[in-house]
Protein backbone atom coordinates (compact mmCIF):
# COMPACT_ATOMS: atom_id res chain seq x y z
CA UNK A 1 0.00 0.00 0.00
CA UNK A 2 1.35 3.40 -0.99
CA UNK A 3 1.56 5.80 1.94
CA UNK A 4 0.20 9.32 1.38
CA UNK A 5 2.89 11.29 3.19
CA UNK A 6 1.23 14.62 2.42
CA UNK A 7 -1.91 13.53 4.21
CA UNK A 8 0.02 12.25 7.22
CA UNK A 9 2.11 15.44 7.24
CA UNK A 10 -1.07 17.48 7.55
CA UNK A 11 -2.18 15.27 10.43
CA UNK A 12 1.24 15.63 12.00
CA UNK A 13 1.14 19.40 11.71
CA UNK A 14 -2.31 19.40 13.29
CA UNK A 15 -1.00 17.30 16.17
CA UNK A 16 1.94 19.63 16.68
CA UNK A 17 -0.31 22.68 16.66
CA UNK A 18 -2.65 21.20 19.23
CA UNK A 19 -0.22 19.33 21.46
CA UNK A 20 0.38 22.37 23.69
CA UNK A 21 -2.95 23.27 25.26
CA UNK A 22 -3.85 26.93 25.40
CA UNK A 23 -4.00 29.05 28.53
CA UNK A 24 -7.29 30.39 29.86
CA UNK A 25 -7.72 33.97 31.01
CA UNK A 26 -10.77 35.46 32.73
CA UNK A 27 -11.29 39.15 33.54
CA UNK A 28 -13.24 40.47 36.51
CA UNK A 29 -14.53 43.76 37.92
CA UNK A 30 -15.84 44.82 41.32
CA UNK A 31 -19.63 44.75 41.71
CA UNK A 32 -22.19 46.76 43.68
CA UNK A 33 -20.50 48.81 46.36
CA UNK A 34 -17.59 46.37 46.85
CA UNK A 35 -14.15 47.98 47.24
CA UNK A 36 -10.58 47.29 48.17
CA UNK A 37 -10.09 49.14 51.49
CA UNK A 38 -6.70 50.38 52.68
CA UNK A 39 -6.19 50.79 56.45
CA UNK A 40 -3.43 53.35 57.08
CA UNK A 41 -3.05 52.59 60.81
CA UNK A 42 -2.10 48.96 60.20
CA UNK A 43 -0.54 49.22 56.70
CA UNK A 44 -3.05 46.63 55.50
CA UNK A 45 -5.82 46.21 52.99
CA UNK A 46 -8.86 43.97 52.58
CA UNK A 47 -11.54 43.35 49.98
CA UNK A 48 -14.95 44.46 51.23
CA UNK A 49 -17.96 42.61 49.81
CA UNK A 50 -20.97 44.32 48.30
CA UNK A 51 -24.03 44.90 50.48
CA UNK A 52 -26.35 45.52 47.53
CA UNK A 53 -29.10 43.20 46.35
CA UNK A 54 -27.99 40.79 43.65
CA UNK A 55 -24.32 41.01 44.61
CA UNK A 56 -24.64 40.72 48.40
CA UNK A 57 -21.67 38.94 49.96
CA UNK A 58 -19.50 39.08 46.84
CA UNK A 59 -16.99 41.61 45.59
CA UNK A 60 -16.49 40.92 41.88
CA UNK A 61 -18.00 39.32 38.79
CA UNK A 62 -16.33 37.69 35.79
CA UNK A 63 -16.89 39.90 32.77
CA UNK A 64 -14.88 38.24 30.01
CA UNK A 65 -13.13 34.98 29.14
CA UNK A 66 -10.97 33.72 26.31
CA UNK A 67 -12.29 30.21 26.99
CA UNK A 68 -15.80 28.89 26.43
CA UNK A 69 -17.19 31.89 28.29
CA UNK A 70 -19.65 30.01 30.50
CA UNK A 71 -18.20 31.69 33.61
CA UNK A 72 -19.23 35.19 32.53
CA UNK A 73 -21.46 36.64 35.22
CA UNK A 74 -20.14 34.35 37.97
CA UNK A 75 -19.72 36.17 41.28
CA UNK A 76 -16.60 35.93 43.41
CA UNK A 77 -14.93 37.28 46.53
CA UNK A 78 -11.51 37.56 48.14
CA UNK A 79 -11.02 37.15 51.88
CA UNK A 80 -7.92 37.80 53.97
CA UNK A 81 -5.82 40.66 55.31
CA UNK A 82 -2.76 41.75 53.35
CA UNK A 83 0.12 43.82 54.75
CA UNK A 84 2.20 46.38 52.85
CA UNK A 85 5.88 46.69 53.85
CA UNK A 86 9.21 47.92 52.53
CA UNK A 87 8.00 50.82 50.38
CA UNK A 88 10.54 52.00 47.81
CA UNK A 89 10.46 54.85 45.28
CA UNK A 90 12.35 53.70 42.16
CA UNK A 91 11.45 56.91 40.31
CA UNK A 92 9.43 60.08 40.98
CA UNK A 93 5.73 59.27 41.29
CA UNK A 94 6.33 55.50 41.28
CA UNK A 95 6.33 53.43 44.48
CA UNK A 96 6.53 49.69 45.06
CA UNK A 97 6.31 47.47 48.12
CA UNK A 98 6.12 43.87 49.25
CA UNK A 99 2.83 42.33 50.36
CA UNK A 100 2.48 39.57 52.94
CA UNK A 101 -0.55 37.68 54.14
CA UNK A 102 -2.86 35.23 52.42
CA UNK A 103 -6.54 34.72 51.86
CA UNK A 104 -9.06 32.73 49.87
CA UNK A 105 -10.47 33.34 46.41
CA UNK A 106 -14.01 32.02 45.86
CA UNK A 107 -16.00 31.99 42.62
CA UNK A 108 -19.62 30.78 42.57
CA UNK A 109 -20.82 29.21 39.33
CA UNK A 110 -24.32 29.56 37.89
CA UNK A 111 -25.70 26.66 39.96
CA UNK A 112 -24.00 27.62 43.21
CA UNK A 113 -20.96 25.33 43.13
CA UNK A 114 -17.71 26.93 44.28
CA UNK A 115 -14.21 27.26 42.90
CA UNK A 116 -11.71 28.08 45.65
CA UNK A 117 -7.99 28.73 45.90
CA UNK A 118 -5.42 30.33 48.20
CA UNK A 119 -4.45 33.87 47.18
CA UNK A 120 -1.40 36.01 47.99
CA UNK A 121 -0.41 39.31 46.34
CA UNK A 122 3.40 39.42 46.70
CA UNK A 123 3.84 42.99 45.42
CA UNK A 124 1.94 46.27 45.07
CA UNK A 125 2.67 49.54 43.26
CA UNK A 126 1.26 53.03 42.73
CA UNK A 127 2.04 55.35 39.85
CA UNK A 128 0.12 58.58 39.58
CA UNK A 129 -3.58 57.78 39.86
CA UNK A 130 -3.05 54.08 39.10
CA UNK A 131 -2.06 51.11 41.22
CA UNK A 132 -1.70 47.37 40.89
CA UNK A 133 -1.08 44.15 42.79
CA UNK A 134 1.22 41.29 41.84
CA UNK A 135 2.79 43.53 39.18
CA UNK A 136 5.61 41.02 38.63
CA UNK A 137 3.03 38.42 37.51
CA UNK A 138 4.17 35.72 39.94
CA UNK A 139 2.06 32.61 40.49
CA UNK A 140 -0.09 33.66 43.45
CA UNK A 141 -3.30 31.61 43.21
CA UNK A 142 -2.70 28.04 44.34
CA UNK A 143 -4.60 24.91 45.36
CA UNK A 144 -7.47 25.64 42.98
CA UNK A 145 -10.38 23.22 43.41
CA UNK A 146 -13.78 22.98 41.72
CA UNK A 147 -16.38 20.21 41.45
CA UNK A 148 -18.77 21.75 38.92
CA UNK A 149 -19.05 21.55 35.14
CA UNK A 150 -18.57 25.13 33.90
CA UNK A 151 -15.75 24.72 31.41
CA UNK A 152 -13.97 27.98 32.24
CA UNK A 153 -13.76 27.03 35.90
CA UNK A 154 -12.82 23.45 35.04
CA UNK A 155 -9.95 24.84 32.96
CA UNK A 156 -8.79 26.98 35.89
CA UNK A 157 -8.97 24.10 38.36
CA UNK A 158 -7.13 21.67 36.07
CA UNK A 159 -4.36 24.12 35.19
CA UNK A 160 -0.71 23.16 35.59
CA UNK A 161 -0.18 22.56 39.30
CA UNK A 162 -3.75 23.77 40.00
CA UNK A 163 -2.36 27.29 40.14
CA UNK A 164 -2.63 30.58 38.27
CA UNK A 165 -1.46 34.19 38.07
CA UNK A 166 -3.91 36.76 39.41
CA UNK A 167 -3.30 40.47 38.91
CA UNK A 168 -5.40 43.41 40.02
CA UNK A 169 -5.67 47.14 39.29
CA UNK A 170 -7.01 49.97 41.43
CA UNK A 171 -6.73 53.74 41.44
CA UNK A 172 -7.36 57.03 43.22
CA UNK A 173 -8.30 60.50 42.00
CA UNK A 174 -6.58 62.60 43.19
CA UNK A 175 -3.52 60.36 43.13
CA UNK A 176 -2.44 58.57 46.29
CA UNK A 177 0.84 56.73 46.67
CA UNK A 178 1.69 53.84 48.97
CA UNK A 179 3.13 56.19 51.57
CA UNK A 180 -0.15 58.08 51.86
CA UNK A 181 -2.12 54.81 52.01
CA UNK A 182 -0.05 53.64 54.98
CA UNK A 183 0.33 56.92 56.91
CA UNK A 184 -2.05 58.14 59.62
CA UNK A 185 -5.22 56.45 60.83
CA UNK A 186 -7.71 56.84 57.99
CA UNK A 187 -9.03 54.42 55.38
CA UNK A 188 -9.22 54.73 51.60
CA UNK A 189 -11.51 52.82 49.25
CA UNK A 190 -11.05 52.02 45.57
CA UNK A 191 -12.89 50.12 42.89
CA UNK A 192 -10.84 47.38 41.23
CA UNK A 193 -10.53 45.05 38.27
CA UNK A 194 -8.15 42.32 37.21
CA UNK A 195 -7.62 38.98 35.59
CA UNK A 196 -6.76 35.38 36.31
CA UNK A 197 -4.45 33.58 33.91
CA UNK A 198 -3.80 29.83 34.05
CA UNK A 199 -1.82 27.52 31.79
CA UNK A 200 -3.68 24.38 30.80
CA UNK A 201 -1.72 21.11 31.10
CA UNK A 202 -0.36 19.34 28.04
CA UNK A 203 -2.65 16.40 27.16
CA UNK A 204 -1.06 13.10 28.22
CA UNK A 205 -3.34 10.61 26.49
CA UNK A 206 -1.70 7.88 24.47
CA UNK A 207 -3.61 8.87 21.33
CA UNK A 208 -2.26 12.41 21.41
CA UNK A 209 1.28 11.30 22.11
CA UNK A 210 1.09 8.65 19.41
CA UNK A 211 -0.30 11.10 16.87
CA UNK A 212 2.41 13.58 17.77
CA UNK A 213 5.16 11.01 17.23
CA UNK A 214 3.60 9.74 14.03
CA UNK A 215 3.20 13.33 12.83
CA UNK A 216 6.88 14.02 13.42
CA UNK A 217 7.82 10.91 11.45
CA UNK A 218 5.48 11.88 8.62
CA UNK A 219 6.82 15.41 8.47
CA UNK A 220 10.36 14.06 8.36
CA UNK A 221 9.47 11.58 5.62
CA UNK A 222 7.81 14.28 3.55
CA UNK A 223 10.86 16.51 3.93
CA UNK A 224 13.14 13.71 2.74
CA UNK A 225 10.85 13.06 -0.20
CA UNK A 226 10.88 16.69 -1.24
CA UNK A 227 14.64 17.15 -0.90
Amino acid sequence: MKMDFKKFAVLGAFALANFQAQAINVDFNNVGNAVVKFFAATDTYQFIDSTQAGTLGYSFAIGASDGVGDSIGDLGKITGTFTISGITTPSPGYQTANVTGSGTLTIKDHVGLLLTGAITWNTIFTFGTSGGMNFNSAINLTGITYSGIEQDLVDLSTSVGQQAIMTLSFGFVPARNLTSLTTGTGTRNSSFSGDIDAQAPVPDGGTTVGLLGFGLLALGALRRKLV
